[in-house]
Parts: C-alpha cells; structure tokens; sequence
C-alpha cells in the first residue's frame, strides 16, 4: 500500500535485512502459501533480476500462482511486463478479470495502450472480443482508434458489438447508421449508446427513431441517451413523448425521465 520514496526507504531495509535473497529462495519452494507470498515480495521489492523467473511462474497450471506472478511483474517493470503478459490474456481466461484490471490500471494506460491496440488487431474475432474488455483502461484516442479498424475490418457482430461498446464518444464514428440498423440487436444496442455518448443534440432524431426499435434493450438505451443530452429540458422531452404513436417508445421515454428524475 506504501509509495514513493517511503517504498524506497522500506525496500532499502529489506535489502539489509537479507529478505531479497530470502524471497528468491522461497519462490522456488513448492509451498502454495510459501511461494505465493515470495513472489508478491519480489514484486513489492521490484526484483528486476529474477525477471524471468517470474515470468516463467505466469505459465503455471495453478492459476493463482500465475496470476500473482503477472501481478509481480507489473510491480518490477510496468511497461516490460505489459508487452509479454497482454499477449497471454486471451490464452489465460482463467486469471481473475478483476486482478487484470488492477495489474493494467497499475501499470497504467500509457503503458498499456500500444501493445494492447496490436494484440487486438492480431487476435481472432473470439480473443478480440474477449481482449476489448480492458481497452478501458487504454487511452481514449487508442481505444477509438481499436474501435474504428475493428468496425471496418470485421463483420462478426459480437467483435462490433463490443467495439461499439470501448468507442468513447469523443470523437465520430464512420457509418454509424449502418450500425444502428443492424440486424443484430446488440449491435444496434451498442450503436445506440455510442450516440448518446457522443451526446450531440442533432442527433435527437436518430435516437428517438430507436425509441420504436422492436428490441426493449435498444429502446432503452434510446430513451437514457436522450434524457441524458444537455440541451434537452423536461418540455423538449415531454414534446418527443407527445408525438410518439408507438405505446413501447412512449413508455421507455417516461421510464427514463422517471429515472432521472427529469423536472
């Protein structure tokens, strides 16, 4: 939990104390606990000369092992561990989804960002889908740039889906229309958020016509991005809702509103 140079200071005293050689030794034991603990000290103590050997401990059948071990590279050397360890995410979905998450947000996104973006581009549409999970810890302009190859290269709805879902709104995305009119629901869900991220009051039309969208999920997803435009007060929302024709869009706006406790 220490950092800085009161981690400096602690690392200092372990050193005189002999307990980097003690880890070392203790790493190489075949005691769960006993190992499991000299690994993490070897991470806190930013052991860089049993790289290795830490890293060779991240292909261990025993998932904790593996995972601490990836943990502990992360604490020797961020931006080395990140090039080695991404390429394995896909391979190990036995790690813990939160552990990752905190190993990349420790090691931070601009780390993280590069070797991410070109271990996605790689993957097969399955471990892509999988790998976009944590693009959210990488830079925005990276993880629009992984959205917009994605949505030009790939046609599995599920890589779409989730590209859709890791854009960040901050910039435009190329055919998006296509994609609030796909045919698979998730997608259109997807495209859907993605507008309301964006958050441009020119858009109100597009999302109240998905207000009317045959699946409930898509028509949330409409109602909460026009409730959640700037521009849009209560009358102006009361005004979409008063020329719907369509009972399900009517309703989903006024959940929506209800939500928000629109006033």
């Amino acid at each position: 939990m220490i950092e800085g140079a009161a981690a400096d200071r602690l690392i200092a005293l372990a050193d005189r104390l002999g307990l980097r050689d003690f880890a070392r030794k203790q790493a190489q034991q075949t005691h769960l606990g006993t190992r499991l603990t000299a690994l993490q000290a070897l991470g806190h103590l930013h052991d860089a000369e049993t790289f290795g050997e830490i890293l060779a401990a991240t292909d261990d059948d025993n998932t904790l092992v593996a995972i601490t071990a990836a943990e502990a590279l992360a604490e020797v050397d961020p931006a080395r561990a990140v090039a080695v360890l991404i390429p394995k995410l896909a391979e190990r979905r036995d790690w813990p989804r939160t552990h990752v998450f905190h190993m990349l947000e420790k090691a931070g996104s601009a780390v993280v960002s590069e070797p991410l973006y070109r271990c996605i581009r790689a993957a097969s549409d399955e471990d892509a889908v999988y790998l976009l999970q944590f693009a959210e810890i990488a830079e925005f302009d990276v993880r629009d740039a992984i959205a917009a190859e994605l949505l030009r290269s790939r046609d599995d709805p599920e890589v779409l889906a989730a590209a859709l879902k890791v854009a960040s709104g901050h910039g435009g995305v190329t055919g998006l229309d296509e994609f609030l009119d796909h045919t698979v629901w998730y997608v259109r869900m997807q495209a859907t958020a993605l507008l309301g991220r964006i958050g441009r009051t020119e858009d109100t039309g597009r999302l109240e016509k998905r207000l009317s969208d045959a699946e409930w999920w898509v028509r949330y997803r409409a109602a909460k991005a026009l409730v959640g435009l700037p521009m849009l007060t209560r009358p102006a929302l009361e005004q979409i809702r008063s020329r719907l024709r369509d009972p399900y869009a009517y309703d989903v706006l006024g959940q929506a509103m209800a939500e928000a406790a629109i006033r």
